[in-house]
């Protein structure tokens, strides 16, 4: 054994043991104080990988029960609707079975069955266009049909329900040929002013009904500024223009469309060289072509814009809308121009981890009109009529036809909320506990054994410190060795 002042060989590998021991230390530590095994990934790379891919999978499956669980709530909403609906059906047929014992009806009586099946038809209606999950229309037909919009310059949007024309809508082509654009009503006055500081003179006029007063003082820029402020109830923006050697105010509507007008009452000829003066808008009016089940239709859609819009608005009276840009006012002109398709989809549940994992529904239009479509040719339940024998006898029938079509489509709907949906969220909150355990066994602390390795790493640091202390003791050996 050799002597060193400057070196003590004991004393450093002491320190080195010690400084290991208390980052084993640190290490148990922080894995009992969070629990996990695994808190970097230094702890265990290949562990980390495995367990990442374990959240993976769990976060997945997780929301894919959430998902399954909105499905079945959906499926609830639109069964619930559906129930009342055959329960009105039932009212129905039970007023259709009454009238058809014409022996004991008379026509006063028939006719107060009718007014009750009208009354029924449109709570089937209004059943079948308000029933909703959120901002999702579930038996209006619109449910699963997307729109895709090819000329986006032209066109905001398409809102195309389950009809179009008459007839079932299929996916396919939306085109667009414009018969007539929209104007707004505009109109310059007849009275002619040296300049736009001439005095008007006093009296009174109305502008869409709104009063307006001259107190004989004002300049005609003045009459302007007073019909300006009066824009957001009046719908009419008041300029001056050059005419007849002078100045007149133009009166220009802020809305687009026929029903948009520009009406002045000016009994004192204050503006105007008439006392009455009403010029109206156009609408624009469009034929669109979209495809059916009879093949392709085409459909007038009509209307005009709000000054607070976006764009056209353009109905069919069906409820179907498509919304232009209004740049497409006076540059959609050829005849075919396509303007975007229909997709009728169906409404898609995720109800897997991975891409693919998914099942579908119909829900179609359940409208007085969509139903018993096939029972009588020419002939829909909104067409039952109990006045006549006959027409109770196909009413019978229609009635007969559309429970059929209602119930049919809750027994689909009750197979894919039980069979589908609620046992795939069995499995799925089962897989989820299974894959939680097993990232558990990857991921997690075993306390006992943290315990153990933390009590022996303390005993570990307790004798290190010892045999340091120990030594450091050593080199006063030397001195004695000097001291001789």
């Amino acid at each position: 054994m050799s002597f060193s002042i400057n070196t003590n060989g004991a004393s450093i590998d002491a320190l080195r043991n010690i400084d290991k021991v208390n980052q084993q230390l640190l290490q148990a530590q922080n894995r009992l104080s969070t629990g996990l095994r695994i808190n970097s990934s230094g702890d265990d790379p290949a562990g980390l990988i495995i367990s990442d891919a374990f959240s993976t999978q769990i976060i997945g499956v997780q929301q894919s029960s959430k998902n399954a669980q909105d499905g079945i709530n959906l499926l609830k909403t639109a069964d619930s609707a559906l129930g009342e609906l055959t329960n009105l059906l039932q009212n129905l047929r039970t007023i259709a079975v009454a009238s058809a014992n014409s022996a004991t009806q008379d026509a006063a009586t028939l006719q107060g069955n009718q007014q009750q099946i009208a009354s029924i038809l449109q709570s089937i209606d209004r059943i079948a266009s308000n029933s909703s999950f959120g901002s999702i229309n579930l038996l209006d037909g619109t449910a699963g049909i997307h729109t895709a919009i090819s000329d986006p310059a032209d066109i905001l949007g398409i809102a195309i329900g389950s009809t179009f024309g008459g007839s079932k809508t299929v996916s396919g082509l939306v085109t667009l040929a414009q018969v007539t654009q929209s104007s707004a009503a505009s109109a310059t006055l007849g009275n002619v002013f040296a300049t736009a500081t001439a005095t008007v003179g006093a009296g009174a006029f109305q502008i869409n009904g709104v009063s307006f007063l001259s107190d004989g003082t004002k300049s005609v820029q003045a009459i302007v500024n007073q019909i300006n402020e009066q824009t957001n109830k009046t719908g009419v923006a008041a300029s001056i223009v050059a005419s007849g050697g002078g100045v007149s105010i133009k009166l220009d509507q802020a809305n687009y469309g026929a029903q948009y007008s520009v009406a002045l009452t000016d009994g004192s000829h204050l503006l105007n060289n008439s006392s009455l003066l009403n010029v109206a808008g156009t609408d624009a009016v469009y034929n669109v072509t979209a495809p059916t089940a009879n093949g392709a239709k085409t459909v007038t859609f009509t209307g005009g814009r709000n000054a607070g819009d976006s764009g056209l608005k353009l109905t069919d009276g069906q409820g179907n809308t498509i919304i232009l840009t209004p740049a497409s006012n006076s540059g959609l002109t050829a005849l075919g121009s396509i303007g975007g398709s229909l997709n009728l989809g169906q409404i898609n549940f995720q109800i897997g981890a991975a891409s693919g994992q998914a099942t579908t529904v119909t829900l179609p239009n359940v409208s007085s009109n969509q139903l018993a479509t096939t029972a009588i040719a020419g002939l829909t339940l909104a067409n039952a009529d109990v006045t006549t024998p006959s027409g109770a006898q196909q009413a019978i029938t229609l009635v007969d036809a559309a429970i059929d079509q209602i119930t049919s489509l809750r027994a689909s709907i009750g197979s894919t909320q039980s069979n589908v949906l609620q046992s795939t969220q069995q499995w799925l909150d089962t897989a989820s506990e299974n894959l939680q355990s097993s990232r558990s066994q990857v991921l997690d602390t075993d306390i006992a054994q943290a315990v153990s390795e933390q009590t022996r790493l303390q005993i570990l640091q307790q004798s290190g410190l010892a045999v340091l202390a120990q030594a450091n003791q050593d080199p006063a050996a030397v001195i004695q060795l000097l001291k001789q």
